[in-house]
């Protein structure tokens, strides 16, 4: 979970490099995304470990 939230983070950063802006939209978008992103692979996992 924490590796997919570093990649979004990076990801973000990255991005607010490359095209820069005033408030790091970038970065705020992708981590909200990755987390999202995370915690839907966790839920999944814990519906997969419940069923067994």
């Amino acid at each position: 979970m924490g590796i997919i939230i570093g990649i979004g983070v990076y990801l973000g950063m990255w991005l607010d490099e490359k095209f820069p802006n005033k408030h790091k939209l970038f970065t705020i978008i992708c981590s909200l995304v990755f987390v999202s992103l995370s915690m839907w692979q966790v839920i999944r996992q814990l519906k997969k470990f419940n069923k067994d």
